[in-house]
């Protein structure tokens, strides 16, 4: 165990995955992201029944980054109240892409503060078991709070790491230790910072 390494492994995890030209890519910002609030993920109704799966997703993000989320369940699919910034779960189960899962990205800032994450479940996303099915989920929370979307290996926003956000599929429940200090760096620290 080493502080220095490990710090350090961190700060090439940030530049890697959540800078965009030199300055730090982040969901909201000192005042109104995390840590300062908890993130409001807002279920619209075919999400409804997967609430408990969307609730193990961000389990998973308290448990390794201590980000707090409140989970909203939007039966009415009215515009979420409140300002951003906010994450909502749509279903598009009768849709196909070729793909199980897809997040887009919102911005305040263009490139620099993210507002916003809208994640769309589709038919694949359907058919997997209830463990791929929360992992699923917590891979596209991901997108919006740990990968710049235009930035990662693929300039999908996904990492090369054997993480959740590897780009080999949501398969793993990971998140290493330098990654989760690069969480603490990240969020305690503005949208275009530099490190």
């Amino acid at each position: 165990y080493d502080d220095n390494l490990l710090y350090n492994l961190a700060i090439e995890f940030l530049r890697k995955y959540s800078m965009n030209n030199g300055r730090l890519v982040r969901f909201g910002n000192l005042s109104n992201g995390p840590y300062t609030k908890e993130v409001r993920v807002y279920l619209w109704p075919g999400v409804i029944p997967y609430h408990n799966l969307v609730q193990q997703a961000c389990n998973f993000w308290t448990k390794y980054t201590n980000i707090k989320f409140q989970v909203i369940d939007n039966p009415d699919a009215k515009a979420p109240p409140g300002e951003p910034p906010l994450i909502g779960i749509h279903s598009r189960f009768n849709s196909d892409p070729g793909y199980a899962a897809d997040t887009e990205i919102g911005y305040s800032d263009p490139g620099i503060e993210i507002n916003s994450g809208v994640i769309r479940l589709y038919k694949g996303w359907v058919t997997f078991n209830d463990n791929t099915k929360w992992i699923a989920i917590a891979h596209e929370i991901g997108h919006v709070l740990v990968t710049y979307a235009n930035g990662g290996i693929d300039n999908l926003g996904h990492t090369n790491e054997g993480d959740i956000m590897d780009y080999r599929g949501p398969t793993k429940n990971i998140l290493h230790t330098y990654q989760q200090l690069a969480m603490k760096i990240k969020y305690n620290k503005n949208p275009g910072d530099n490190l």
